[in-house]
């Protein structure tokens, strides 16, 4: 082989690398600006700030469109307590959502539609920031795409807590029900207990996207009978 045929090929090796390097930058710059989400957001007057149940309610009733929440960033002032509220799933977020390491609490869902949630559908565009959601969400056999934050994400969750229980049929997860493609899950933790017949995770039920330091502490389709020792078939005269 000559040494022009060799220099040839080592440019075509380098012009591949640049390539794929150039085809994975905008995720590691992604993961990489959300690593610290206070650093991206130096001007905060025009924050949108959720400091009661009903901030929260008015809140999930304007999100009823693709567009409203995106461009805008949302702040969560206190720990929310939704029981004795008439609370609706979130339909839809592109924005920003800063938890601030608050919690919602009291969060119930009886789940009556595919991929259900605090959030249902978190957007390419969503973010959401270091917040606790603890409850229960349950759906029937003939809906998928369950989970405690979100039904299906296809955006960006990073440093959320969920804990209580969740159940349903297939895609069930804590922290997400279904992770997309573009979904990116980061430095969660889930706590408490996850059913499902098909599809079913601790931290999301089906994941197509990135999952990134992450810890469940669930129990996955586990009962009390689980963990009980069978003593018939032991013969202690031997």
């Amino acid at each position: 082989m000559n040494n022009r045929l060799i220099h040839f090929k080592k440019k075509q090796t380098a012009a591949a690398i640049l390539a794929l390097l150039l085809c994975a930058l905008p995720c590691l710059t992604r993961l990489n600006a959300y690593a610290s989400p206070e650093a991206s957001f130096v001007d905060t007057e025009n924050a949108i700030h959720i400091s009661t149940a009903q901030d929260l309610l008015t809140f999930a009733a304007n999100c009823t469109t693709d567009t409203w929440s995106q461009d805008k960033l949302f702040i969560l002032d206190n720990d929310l307590d939704l029981r004795g509220t008439d609370f609706s799933p979130i339909p839809t977020f592109g924005g920003i959502f800063l938890g601030q390491g608050h919690t919602i609490s009291g969060f119930t869902l009886d789940a009556g539609s595919n991929f259900a949630g605090l959030f249902r559908y978190v957007q390419e565009s969503g973010e959401i920031y270091q917040l606790s959601v603890s409850g229960r969400a349950v759906s029937d056999e003939d809906h998928s795409g369950l989970a405690l934050l979100a039904g299906c994400n296809y955006g960006l969750i990073s440093g959320c807590h969920v804990s209580g229980s969740v159940s349903g049929s297939s895609q069930v997860g804590g922290i997400a029900g279904v992770n997309e493609v573009s979904g990116i899950i980061s430095d969660c933790i889930s706590e408490g207990t996850v059913y499902g017949s098909h599809l079913t995770g601790g931290i999301t039920g089906s994941n197509k996207g990135s999952i990134k330091n992450c810890t469940s502490h669930c129990s996955v389709n586990t009962t009390p009978s689980d963990n009980s020792i069978d003593l018939t078939s032991i013969n202690l005269d031997a």
